[in-house]
């Protein structure tokens, strides 16, 4: 997991400052996993610096990194970073510390993962918030996640004697939400009017605040302007950032 400590945007803009610092640092520097299942099946599995006990030792596929911003998961997940693993089939849950203004984290679970599969071919490659309020989880459900220019000879064993080239589109979405947790009524947002996109800027769930955002941006016009204002001065903070 890595992060800019300033909008990298803003720092673009100087010609002077190639390299700027703040931008592009390691906020999770322990980069150790803990699977569930032994992973042979992964580049260098031979080497007794890459597993610990036949399992993953190290992130080596971190992919799709996502702050979670819903309302439906209990309110210590509100703010925390969710990292994809595929190689160990598994998802990472970060907790953020911030301290003297920089940003730090932490895994939640101590030698453990939010979420950790039997299943060799469970292969998380992408997160999202979700109107509904809860996390979900790509699962590109593959034995072979590699391109063949990274499929060493050792790797390609593994491939063939237990089969992960074959039992293809099968992929799937999860969707992990708090148990008993009932489903919320859907809108249609693009329908409702400036003055209710407006209201969803100070909605709990990020997923609202954005595409608020979004249409209210699209559509243009000034018909939202008196609302926009009206939150601006006295709305909650998220509606007014």
């Amino acid at each position: 997991l890595r992060g800019d400590m300033i909008p990298s945007h803003y720092a673009g803009r100087n010609p002077n400052q190639p390299q700027p610092l703040g931008l592009n640092v390691a906020v999770a520097t322990d980069q150790r996993v803990w699977p569930i299942r032994v992973n042979p099946g992964v580049n260098r599995g031979y080497r007794a610096d890459h597993l610990r006990d036949g399992r993953l030792a190290a992130f080596t596929s971190a992919c799709a990194p996502l702050i979670y911003r819903g309302d439906l998961l209990p309110p210590e997940f509100r703010g925390n970073a969710f990292v994809c693993e595929p190689a160990a089939n598994l998802v990472r849950r970060n907790l953020l510390i911030e301290r003297d203004g920089i940003v730090t984290a932490a895994n939640a679970h101590p030698r453990a993962e939010f979420l950790a599969s039997t299943d060799e071919r469970f292969r998380p490659v992408n997160l999202a918030n979700g109107p509904d309020g809860a996390l979900y989880i790509v699962d590109f459900y593959r034995g072979i996640i590699e391109h063949k220019l990274s499929l060493t000879s050792y790797l390609r064993e593994q491939i063939l004697d237990r089969g992960l080239d074959r039992h293809l589109h099968l992929g799937r979405i999860y969707r992990v939400v708090p148990d008993g947790a009932r489903r919320r009524p859907t809108e249609k947002m693009t329908r409702a009017p400036a003055r209710e996109l407006v209201a969803r800027l100070a909605h709990p769930n990020g997923w609202w605040r954005d595409t608020a955002q979004r249409l209210l941006v699209e559509r243009g016009g000034t018909d939202a302007g008196p609302a926009l204002r009206a939150l601006a001065g006295g709305g909650s903070p998220l509606g007014r950032v």
